[in-house]
């Protein structure tokens, strides 16, 4: 369907697909890891702290991830003139 538009219609598809990616990846990450660490936990019988580590990084993750874009944003509109940066705020 993209290839349909053209080369740069494609090519920026793929560059906010990629971006759009960078946005989330830091959360599946750090859940993949979580999913880790519950597992060894339930496998050892420890259920207690299987509970604990799942916990822990959902709380991570609720925390970590609208830091992460809102850093991505601030140095975006950094780069940008402030006349840009005003327009968009308003």
């Amino acid at each position: 369907m993209q290839a349909a538009l053209g080369t740069v219609s494609g090519a920026a598809t793929q560059i906010v697909m990629m971006m759009t990616s960078l946005a989330y990846m830091p959360a599946v990450g750090i859940a993949i890891a979580g999913t880790t660490l519950v597992g060894q936990s339930i496998g050892a019988g420890d259920r207690d702290w299987a509970r604990k580590m799942g916990n822990s990084a959902i709380k991570l993750i609720l925390q970590a991830e609208p830091r992460f874009n809102t850093r991505r944003s601030a140095r975006r509109d950094k780069k940008r003139p402030r006349h840009q940066q005003e327009e968009l705020r308003s």
